[in-house]
């Protein structure tokens, strides 16, 4: 009985002594049910923090102010430097090219009625009482204006210079191989093919009114209301006035066989206006340019038309 006491008490003192032992335990290991609870709040505060951290990446949407680098973009209002574009209104200075239009002086085509309305006045008498080339159907008088000299005469044919199916010694009893003007290399002109007027620099009477006049000069014929633009393509010996190429012959509309033939009067009356225009650029630089002579002529004549009265 005794001994049973002890053993119980014995129990009891390891019992208390274990517990006391695992109160002292738990204390140092913090496992206490409270403790765990504290440990939890140290995880949870670990949680926390790693929230934070979380929101230290919501930071990174501070990266999205790297969209503000999007405002980059807003450079792209250097866009708004194409407004330079509207320096392209500098083209608006092309309208310049509409001053060039005035150079091209916009000056109407002149007509055969124009021109004759012209030389129906005779500002500066040149000389007076000149022959015709064949004599009889004079007097001519010699007429200048600003930018040309003028006059009205008769018209033979020439068709003297390179010889052709046209003009050759079987149909122009009077022919001549050689012209009074010649392309480069000295090749003579072709009366068959090139319209030209004849004027007498060969001749010393009347040839100091033509000194104006060279080869190459343009000019302007005009006959029953034909206007056509030439040259002063060969020259003569006479001191008549009044002649022309077959070619001009030609195109003012005259029989090839009739008038035009070189062995005929051609137009014996004074009804052919002969135009010589005077001044800087009027002369062709080659004289067997057809299209250059008709631009030229073309524009002189629109001058002549503007700066004379009629």
């Amino acid at each position: 009985m005794v001994q049973r006491v002890k053993t119980a008490l014995s129990l009891g003192t390891l019992v208390l002594a274990f517990g006391a032992m695992s109160a002292l335990g738990c204390a140092s290991t913090g496992e206490d049910p409270s403790g765990g609870g504290q440990a939890a709040a140290a995880g949870s505060s670990g949680s926390s923090g790693g929230g934070s951290a979380g929101t230290g990446g919501s930071s990174g949407t501070g990266g999205s102010s790297g969209d503000g680098g999007s405002s980059g973009a807003g450079g792209s209002s250097g866009t708004g430097g194409s407004s330079g574009t509207g320096g392209s209104s500098g083209t608006g200075g092309s309208s310049g090219d509409g001053g060039s239009a005035g150079a091209g002086g916009s000056l109407p085509p002149a007509t055969a009625d124009d021109l004759l309305a012209v030389t129906r006045t005779c500002p500066t008498v040149v000389a007076n009482n000149l022959p015709t080339d064949d004599q009889e159907s004079g007097p001519v008088t010699l007429c200048r204006g600003n930018g040309a000299i003028w006059m009205d005469s008769d018209m033979q044919v020439d068709c003297d210079g390179i010889q052709t199916d046209t003009c050759n010694p079987d149909t122009d009893g009077q022919f001549q191989p050689s012209s009074g003007c010649q392309l480069s290399g000295d090749i003579n002109l072709d009366a068959s093919q090139i319209p030209w007027i004849v004027w007498p620099a060969d001749e010393p009477s009347i040839s100091g009114y033509f000194t104006d006049v060279q080869c190459g000069t343009v000019v302007a014929v005009i006959y029953d209301g034909v206007l056509v633009y030439g040259i002063a393509g060969d020259t003569t010996e006479n001191d008549g006035t009044g002649e022309a190429s077959y070619a001009m012959c030609i195109a003012l509309g005259l029989s090839p066989d009739n008038e035009c033939d070189p062995n005929a009067m051609g137009v014996q009356s004074t009804d052919v206006t002969y135009i010589y225009f005077t001044g800087p650029n009027t002369v062709v630089p080659e004289l067997n340019l057809l299209p250059d002579t008709q631009a030229m002529g073309q524009q002189l004549a629109a001058q002549l038309v503007a700066n004379n009265p009629h």
